[in-house]
């Protein structure tokens, strides 16, 4: 397994948004994809019992099931943006964490970085239109609009 490889991504991404297990994602073919729809059929699961790999139907009648496929899933097709397997997904919640406001010292403690230092020089990038996204913020605070009062009862 190359953790840079797109594949994997798609294969993550998977996973993350659907919620299917492992295995099943690892199990999903081409024949049970249909893009177009939105829509993967579970029809087997892969598993690995030592150096031995192991193809069999999933493991109950409700497992066997078609999952709906978001249409962010599905343009995954089209070219994932690189982020470097598991480690990168670590990053990515790190650098969510801290465009959603978290403090360094609590982004820095969850993935057990040594340091704050080492999550603001690798964790912490900025999202496009972040920078606007802060100054509106910002500016709402400092200068909120007036409330309109509404209808004069009288």
């Amino acid at each position: 397994m190359r953790e840079d490889d797109p594949d994997w991504h798609a294969l993550f991404a998977t996973i993350a948004v659907t919620g299917i297990r492992r295995g099943e994602a690892v199990g999903a073919t081409r024949g049970a994809t249909d893009l177009s729809s939105g829509a993967l059929e579970i029809r087997q699961t892969i598993t690995k019992a030592g150096s031995k790999v192991i193809v069999k139907a999933p493991k109950s009648r409700r497992s066997r099931r078609v999952v709906p496929l978001p249409a962010a899933l599905v343009v995954i097709r089209a070219g994932l943006p690189h982020i470097g397997g598991p480690h990168g997904l670590r990053h990515s919640l790190a650098s969510a964490l801290h465009a959603n406001g978290n403090g360094l010292a609590t982004i820095s403690a969850l993935p057990g970085h040594a340091s704050t230092a080492e999550t603001s020089k690798v964790s912490t990038h900025m999202r496009t239109g972040a920078d606007r996204a802060a100054l509106d913020l910002h500016a709402a605070r400092v200068l909120p609009l007036p409330v309109d009062p509404g209808p004069d009862p009288r």
